[in-house]
């Protein structure tokens, strides 16, 4: 008689993550398909060079600029087990992060990396994973606020001029930007409440332990934001300025690429774009990003293949300002060792 051997437990697929290739795949090549590659191809002779480097040491900055808000933001929630980070290796986290957001499959990985990282420093990886959050979400709000302000100009604007109206792309553009700003009151709001809940125990009695002090951990973050309002403050004021400064940076790579918008548009053109690419809907947002690219550009009368060389110029400045990030990765194998072993580690054990 046979005896039954068990299966052991096999890897699935990754289907999903074949669909969202095969999704970028085919938006990308529709965009290829639409632009004329020809025209491409003799636009990238006649790109800016200068134009193009002045854009490359802009966006340096303004990721340095990112790690200082990242950095005020871990001050802010600082307290009981939490260290002070050294500014040079905050910067060297972030270019890590870069590198991580444009090559790995998912926009989230550098996230992920800056948080296993980071926590060492924060207190654990509740408090590191809470100050990337945050960093993420106040430049959420201050970006939607800009694309928000820009809309109502632009719809002033087409509004002063008689019988002419806003077209459906950038009214659909400034729909997606009110759906951004419901979902920051969304968030806000339950973080307030969150705070509140888990601060006078109202905690469901099914969650462990571990939960339990996940979440305090948290709480416990969100209370120190509330007492330090004047970082909080800097921490917003910070990210107005990079937002801005990254509208400053679309327009240098725009002209780079041919493309002369005035500035009221790309404070709207920048927000709808990074708010659409937030979707998951394939890695790192390739192919969606050139097709909302293409649809702006082509609603300002402007050919595809101009959208499509900007997409180009894009990816050649971040693409440059990640190498760092990928030396430090690679060179940093054993610290990222050592960080996974500390994970085990109690809260109150000294880091390495």
């Amino acid at each position: 008689m046979n005896e039954h051997i068990p299966n052991k437990d096999v890897p699935r697929f990754p289907w999903a993550l074949l669909i969202r290739v095969l999704a970028a795949c085919a938006l990308v090549g529709f965009v290829a398909y639409r632009s004329d590659l020809r025209r491409v191809w003799n636009a990238l002779g006649q790109i800016d060079l200068a134009a193009l480097g002045k854009a490359m040491l802009l966006y340096g900055a303004l990721q340095v600029l990112s790690a200082t808000k990242w950095g005020l933001i871990l001050k802010s929630q600082s307290g009981p087990g939490s260290n002070h980070v050294p500014y040079p290796r905050l910067i060297l986290f972030y270019f890590m992060g870069m590198f991580a957001n444009l090559f790995f499959p998912s926009s989230v990985g550098g996230d992920a990396l800056r948080t296993v990282m980071v926590s060492p420093f924060a207190g654990g990886m509740g408090k590191g994973s809470l100050s990337i959050l945050m960093e993420r979400a106040t430049g959420f709000f201050a970006m939607i606020t800009i694309g928000l302000m820009a809309s109502v100009l632009i719809a002033n604007s087409v509004g002063s001029q008689p019988g002419t109206r806003m077209d459906a792309i950038t009214t659909t553009g400034a729909l997606i930007l009110l759906g951004g700003a419901v979902a920051c009151l969304v968030f806000f709001t339950a973080t307030i409440l969150f705070r509140k809940m888990v601060l006078i125990g109202r905690v469901p009695r099914w969650t462990t332990d571990r939960l339990r002090r996940l979440l305090r951990d948290f709480a416990e973050c969100l209370e120190n934001f509330g007492r330090n309002s004047g970082l909080l403050l800097a921490v917003f004021g910070v990210s107005f300025v990079f937002q801005l400064g990254f509208v400053c940076l679309t327009w240098l790579i725009m002209k780079a690429s041919g493309v002369e918008l005035s500035f009221v548009y790309l404070c709207y053109f920048h927000p709808v774009l990074s708010t659409i690419s937030f979707i998951p809907l394939t890695p790192n947002a390739l192919g969606v990003r050139e097709v909302t690219v293409t649809a702006l550009l082509a609603a300002q009368g402007l050919p595809n293949h101009l959208a499509l060389l900007f997409c180009l110029c894009t990816y050649i400045v971040m693409t440059t300002l990640s190498l760092p990030g990928a030396l430090a990765i690679v060179f940093m194998k054993t610290d990222l060792a050592s960080i996974a072993r500390s994970r085990r580690r109690p809260p109150d054990a000294p880091s390495p």
